[in-house]
């Protein structure tokens, strides 16, 4: 047997849709996320998020400097710094430097030899000349240096020579190129200032 269902004639509405919250204001909308930002600290990334970003901008050379700079500091008995000083120059193409130690034994007499250098004068010229021509394996004797020493005084003097020659045959010349590095550099010319 079958059953049936009366019919319903009249149907009842479906159930209303809850009404969505009220929109914030436009202006509301616009500023909290300004006034959020204002508040909060800024973004900072990571070590590892810098270093990440670093390797993947650098160049293949950069990178490979990178690894070998990790593995040396990996197994030697170096620290982080040391090891950075050492292949940091053996990258420049300062291969001299064995150890951290030859440099750190050495720090007054190559202060020393950065002063004599910024000075610029005939003392630095001169031992360029001779540390150019130094020979590991046939070392200069000191009669070497002498006879080194004594050349280099020969061409500082013949310098001297020139220039008085040329002072005598161009007074002219000369006295308007001092005048012009006298109107361009005047502090090399004041009295009791430090050269």
């Amino acid at each position: 047997m079958k059953k049936t269902q009366p019919n319903q004639t009249a149907t009842t509405p479906p159930a209303a849709a809850p009404n969505p919250p009220a929109a914030a204001p436009v202006d509301a909308i616009r500023t909290a996320p300004k006034a959020a930002l204002k508040n909060a600290a800024p973004y900072q990334p990571s070590y590892f998020a810098k270093v990440a970003f670093l390797l993947e901008v650098a160049s293949a050379k950069e990178r490979e400097f990178f690894h070998e700079l990790l593995d040396e500091w990996e197994t030697s008995p170096y620290t982080l710094p040391e090891v950075a000083f050492v292949k940091g120059a053996s990258a420049q193409g300062i291969n001299w430097i064995g150890e951290v130690d030859d440099i750190a034994n050495e720090n007054k007499m190559l202060s020393g030899l950065r002063l004599v250098a910024l000075k610029g004068d005939w003392l630095i010229r001169f031992l360029r000349k001779l540390l150019e021509s130094y020979d590991y394996d046939n070392p200069m004797t000191p009669d070497d240096v002498a006879d080194d020493l004594d050349q280099h005084l020969i061409d500082f003097q013949h310098e001297i020579r020139d220039a008085r020659k040329l002072i005598e045959s161009h007074p002219e010349t000369v006295a308007s190129e001092i005048r012009e590095l006298v109107h361009n550099r005047p502090e090399l010319f004041r009295q009791g200032e430090a050269r």
